[in-house]
């Protein structure tokens, strides 16, 4: 029997190593790049880095079944194969293990029950400026998340989230979270709106033929067609569009997400009211009442998908007038100008 070159224990450690960093990159689909800043989806740097994780760790793993099968032939490589699957699959399940079993452990504890808005509070604002989206969602208006906690809202919020945001996690939460207030739909949506209403006619035409083979990350036939109509609002109503912008868009949806977190295990019930009033007030100081936020909302929803607002949109546009209009709505019961004090 011979000795092994090199510890095949270390081997096995780079490679596992190696291949944990490729699935956090897949997962979180993002690498942080030499220059410090995360490196999105669109950036080759990427894919460069996701293929030297995964390559890395294969050749790394042969490596070491090699100097296993020197120590003592196929049973120790056979035993070394069945090692690293068990610890590959423990590194996947991990993270899901661990992100549920602090909502799991907290739905269990706690007795079913609401979290109400006290009247006349910056939590009853905060509600009121997700009236149209729990209005036509048909969820409770006052109540944050819109439902009790109990062991089926948060089935329900934590699956709603996975289709809506891909969350699985605790992680995932509190990256797309993030991204909505420092970033959000807003800043891609402006710089197009920048690059239309500053190009020439031809230039725009070019841009739709780009557009039209698949590039700028647009693969499937709704992508395409969600940029052209774009495009098409752009060279309509572009000065409308820059004026009006897009943070009701990403705000309001940061503030149901709010709601969902708490329903899901990702935030505790103190920090989703403070994370829902901190974006209410600046909602409150970009625009000017109920019915411009409301109306900028639904801008937003159309500039994101025109397929989706050609289905949903007339049901929103009647909500949005019924709130308007019926003065029992919390839009008419409740001042647009209310100050939003800290509770």
């Amino acid at each position: 029997m011979n000795e092994p070159g090199f510890s095949p224990y270390l081997i096995a450690a780079l490679g596992i190593f190696l291949f944990y960093l490729g699935l956090r990159a897949v997962r979180q689909k993002k690498v942080v790049g030499s220059e410090g800043k995360d490196q999105g989806l669109r950036n080759p740097e990427y894919y460069v880095k996701l293929l030297g994780s995964f390559l890395g760790a294969g050749l790394v793993f042969f490596w070491a079944g090699t100097e296993f099968h020197k120590m003592g032939g196929w049973l120790y490589t056979s035993l070394f194969s069945l090692l690293t699957l068990g610890i590959l699959w423990w590194l996947i399940r991990f993270n899901k293990i661990r992100s549920s079993a602090k909502a799991g452990l907290r739905s269990a504890m706690l007795p079913r029950r609401y979290s109400k808005a006290k009247e006349n509070s910056p939590n009853m604002w905060s509600m009121a400026a997700l009236a149209l989206l729990y209005r036509v969602q048909n969820r409770k208006l006052y109540v944050l998340g819109g439902a009790q906690l109990s062991n089926s809202s948060m089935k329900y919020a934590r699956k709603r989230l996975k289709k809506e945001w891909d969350i699985q996690d605790q992680e995932d939460f509190d990256e797309v979270q993030d991204w909505l207030i420092t970033e959000g739909h807003r800043t891609e949506f402006l710089e197009l709106i920048h690059r239309i209403m500053n190009s020439s006619q031809s230039d725009i035409q070019d841009y739709i033929a780009e557009v039209n083979r698949g590039e700028h990350a647009m693969s499937t036939k709704t992508e395409m067609a969600e940029e052209r109509a774009r495009v098409e609002m752009i060279e309509e109503e572009g000065s409308k569009l820059k004026n009006q912008g897009f943070m009701a868009w990403d705000q309001l949806r940061y503030m149901e997400n709010c709601g969902l977190g708490y329903l899901a295990g990702y935030l505790d019930e103190e920090t989703a009211w403070e994370n829902l009033n901190s974006v209410a007030k600046a909602l409150q100081s970009r625009y000017n009442s109920w019915k411009d936020m409301g109306e900028a909302y639904l801008m937003g929803r159309e500039f994101w998908s025109a397929i989706d607002y050609r289905k949903k949109g007339r049901l929103y546009e009647k909500t949005l007038n019924r709130l308007l209009s019926d003065k029992r709505s919390p839009w008419n019961q409740i001042k647009w100008d209310m100050p939003l004090l800290k509770q």
